[in-house]
Parts: structure tokens; C-alpha cells; sequence
């Protein structure tokens, strides 16, 4: 009878304490976005209120602030659905839906989803800009720009986790500005409520890019359209008559892509905001996010068995990979004409546009052979912090010692424009040596890697490669040859 009755006790007190338990963002009726000494109070008291929540506080930004990650799970050995947002820190609604999800996991709604699935979340990733309301860290770099350097700490974070986690599906939710001058000089813009983007990077397994597209994103659009938002796929580029449009990027140095590459079916969040106003409309953009967010939950808890297979086919056929593309780009290869449902300058009212202008044909423009492996010099301080950041693992020069080794030189530089950029290339030829000073080297062997993202970084003819940031210029010496070795 009294553990009856401490049973009741014991409900009774949780119900109460759930049902005063409401966000930061409600608490000040949407008036303020949510500062970090109060997502820091929030997430403790969330902690106590479940404890199915753990919350990891060992991760520091720039300025020293604690990065918060919770593990959510009822079975640890559940697969892990990954969700991290606001690295860019004037893209608060991301971190304000967050705090709704993690609301709803506080009060046990969402528990017949841990049932299939554990949660990984990291709800600010860039807790320095968000006090100011600035995109940038505190060290002045874009988060979402340095997933291929690692120089960030709030970057590598993520990526640590990722690691020990392995999560079969990862979604980074941010936020964009529709209405810019040259959209509204077209005539209509874009202002929905959510965007939702899948991996476009040419070597990702067609299957997991048909499957993201085919299924999970009509998915997340029957659930937040069923809400009362509005949806589209994630676009970027235009306005049509100015500028091709695009899907997102197939770069590997943002939080999508470069998950992703490692297996994981990846996506990117866009939820709509106004430019330099963190407080407009905050109630239906953090709402608008929570729904896209959870609705990534439900999809992935409804077709887990079939994800799980799928991160298993990407992550074994990445292994595998005997070429890859170094440089690609986006084309409508078939005319195609596309429809946006827009929101018109003159009347404020839905315009349907039409246009040939959305190039949604990603294609491989020059591929290298994958090598066996790559020889790093041994005393640059850079590469061997990169590599420890980058989760690459070397071994002495000596296991290469029975392979071809080859110098890549430049003879000279050639300019291309791509996803809108005019990138220099050195034009690469390869000779082959004879590897006098072992010692002088790591070797990164491919089999040991992840062969698909070791190739994109180290190729000095990468678009996305090392050697396209200043920082890493100096890999190619002045006479033209690259300070890595390739191993075949």
C-alpha cells in the first residue's frame, strides 16, 4: 500500500513539475531570443526532469562558454539520430525549436521514438555569436565554412561526437533570408516557412540520394504543411532571371556534406527569418522549426531498419570507392521547367514562377583514381593537428615502402567557376619517385580511412581540397611540387 501510494506521489509531482516546464522563448513571450545563461538552466532542469537525458558539458566554444550535447536514449544501442543547430549564431530559431524538442523529451512525448532510436543533440552549437547575434564565432570564422579545415573548436565538438556516436542520420538546421533586394527586384521572393535539403555531392551513393529525396522529404512536408507552415526544397542561387538556381552545395566543408560522406543520410534545415531582426516572428519560426525537426525523428524511427541498411551500403561502398570527383557542378541537363510558389512584391499574395533556371543535375566535371594512400610530411604541425581533427589515422612511411610512390607537380594554373565561384587550380601531372627519406613522412592509408572525404581534402586539384584555403597555400612550394606524395 505505501509503494502504492508513493507511486501516485511520485507521478502526481512529475505531471506538476512537466506541466510548469516551458522553454525560455515561452517564458518571455517570444520577445527576446533565449540567452545562454538561460539555455543553460533550461537544459539542467530538463536533465532533472528526465533521466533517460544526459547532458555532456566538456565541450568549450571559443570564448570559453560550454557547448551542451545531449544523448537521449532509453537503449544505448539503439542507432543514433544526430541534430545540431545555431552554428551560426544569428540563426537562433534552429536552438529555439530545439529547446521545444528537448521540451517534449523532458515530459516523455516523444518516448515511443526512443523505443527505435537514440537522440544526439547539440541545440547551440555557437553559443559566442548568439549572445551578440552574430553568424560568426568568437574567433570570427563561419562554423559551417571549417567542417573541411577544423580549426574551430566548436567544429571539432561536432565532429568528436560524431565519431563516438556514429549516427545513421544527422540533420543541421539553420536558418536563411528570403526576401533579399535582388528577389524582390524580380518580383517575388521566397518566404517559406521551412526548406529542407538532401546531399548533392556527386559520389554519395545514389541510393541514399534517392531515398532522402524520394521519401524523407516528402515525409517532413506532409508534417510541417499538415502544422500550417509552408515548405520547399532547399534552394539557393537566383533570382531566375539573374542566376541559375541550385540545390544546396556538394562542398564537404559544411555540417550536411561532410557527415555524410562518413555514411550517414544527411540533410540541412532551412527555416525562414528576416535579416538583422532575431526577434521577428520568433513564435512561428521556432515552432516551424521544432516541427521540421521532430518530423526527422518520427521519419527516422518509422523507417529506421530501412536507414540502418542504407548507412551500411553508403559507409561499405565509400570504402570502396575506386575514383572519385574532385571538381563537379550543377546543370539542367534536360530543360526542365520548375515551379516555386513565390510571394509577389506588388501584392504580398502567392505568384506561381516558372522557370528553366533551377540546374538540379549534379555532374562530375574532372575524377582522380583513388589511391592506396597518401604520404604526409611528418614534421608539419598543420597536417598532423588536421589529421587529429579530421579523425585521420597514420602510420610510419614504412608500410608504403612496397608501393608506387608519386610526386604531383604543378606546371601551371587554370581558372574554373563553380557553385559560383572562380576557383585557381594548379594543373597536375604525376611523376613518380623514389622515397629516399621515409622518415620524413606519415603515411595515410586509405584502407584505414575514409577513403571518399582523405581524397576530396588532400587532391591539390579538389575543389574542396586543403590547398583551395590560404592557411594550406604553402603545401605547394615554389618550384611546383605539392609536399604530399600519393600512393598507389
Amino acid at each position: 500500500m505505501k509503494n502504492k501510494i508513493l507511486f501516485c506521489f511520485l507521478m502526481l509531482s512529475f505531471t506538476a513539475f512537466s506541466q510548469g516546464f516551458i522553454t525560455p522563448s515561452e517564458k518571455n513571450n517570444f520577445s527576446k531570443v533565449t540567452s545562454y545563461n538561460e539555455l543553460m538552466e533550461f537544459i539542467g532542469q530538463a536533465v532533472s526532469l528526465n533521466p533517460a537525458i544526459k547532458a555532456d558539458y566538456s565541450g568549450r566554444s571559443v570564448q570559453g562558454r560550454v557547448i551542451p550535447v545531449l544523448f537521449v536514449s532509453h537503449n544505448p544501442d539503439n542507432p543514433v539520430v544526430y541534430l545540431f543547430a545555431q552554428q551560426h549564431g544569428n540563426e537562433t530559431a534552429g536552438k529555439e525549436g530545439m529547446l521545444f524538442l528537448i521540451k517534449e523529451l523532458a515530459e516523455g512525448k516523444l518516448d515511443n521514438y526512443l523505443q527505435k532510436i537514440s537522440l544526439l543533440l547539440i541545440p547551440s552549437v555557437n553559443p559566442d555569436g548568439n549572445e551578440v547575434n552574430r553568424r560568426r564565432n568568437g574567433n570570427g570564422a563561419d562554423l559551417n565554412r571549417d567542417h573541411i579545415k577544423m580549426f574551430q573548436p566548436e567544429v571539432q565538438l561536432i565532429h568528436e561526437n560524431y565519431r563516438k556516436y556514429k549516427p545513421v542520420l544527422c540533420v543541421d538546421i539553420h536558418e536563411y533570408v528570403g526576401s533579399t533586394e535582388e528577389w524582390i527586384k524580380f518580383g517575388a521572393y521566397k518566404t517559406y516557412n521551412i526548406q529542407t535539403g538532401v546531399l548533392t555531392n556527386y559520389d554519395i551513393p545514389e541510393k541514399v540520394k534517392s531515398f532522402s529525396k524520394g521519401k524523407a522529404i516528402p515525409f517532413i512536408k506532409e508534417k510541417v504543411t499538415g502544422a500550417g507552415y509552408t515548405f520547399n526544397e532547399y534552394t539557393v542561387g537566383g533570382p531566375p532571371n539573374l542566376a541559375r538556381l541550385r540545390y544546396s552545395t556538394t562542398d564537404i566543408n559544411d555540417g550536411r556534406t561532410s557527415t555524410g560522406l562518413l555514411g550517414s543520410l544527411s540533410f540541412i534545415i532551412e527555416g525562414k527569418r528576416e535579416d538583422g531582426d532575431s526577434v521577428a516572428n520568433l513564435k512561428v519560426r521556432a515552432l516551424s522549426q521544432f516541427t521540421a525537426a521532430k518530423a526527422f525523428i518520427e521519419f527516422a524511427a518509422e523507417n529506421i531498419d530501412e536507414i540502418i541498411k542504407l548507412y551500411k551500403y553508403s559507409s561499405e561502398g565509400l570504402s570502396i570507392i575506386d575514383s572519385v570527383s574532385i571538381q563537379q557542378d550543377h546543370f539542367n541537363l534536360t530543360g526542365k521547367t520548375s515551379e516555386f510558389i513565390l510571394t509577389s512584391s506588388a501584392t504580398g499574395k502567392d505568384t506561381l514562377i516558372k522557370t528553366d533556371a533551377l540546374h538540379e543535375n549534379v555532374v562530375p566535371l574532372k575524377k582522380v583514381k583513388t589511391p592506396a594512400g597518401y604520404l604526409i610530411p611528418a614534421s608539419d604541425p598543420l597536417l598532423k593537428e588536421w589529421c587529429e581533427n579530421y579523425g585521420v589515422v597514420t602510420s610510419p612511411a614504412s608500410d608504403a615502402m612496397k608501393k608506387a610512390v608519386y610526386e604531383m607537380r604543378a606546371e601551371e594554373y587554370y581558372t574554373r567557376n563553380l557553385e559560383e565561384y572562380d576557383m585557381v587550380f594548379p594543373e597536375v601531372k604525376y611523376q613518380k619517385m623514389v622515397l629516399s627519406n621515409p622518415d620524413e613522412y606519415r603515411y595515410i592509408d586509405l584502407s584505414k580511412n575514409s577513403k571518399l572525404r582523405v581524397v576530396l581534402a588532400l587532391e591539390p586539384e579538389s575543389m574542396y581540397g586543403l590547398f583551395i584555403y590560404e592557411e594550406f597555400k604553402y603545401l605547394m612550394n615554389k618550384d611546383g611540387r605539392y609536399a604530399i606524395l600519393r600512393v598507389e
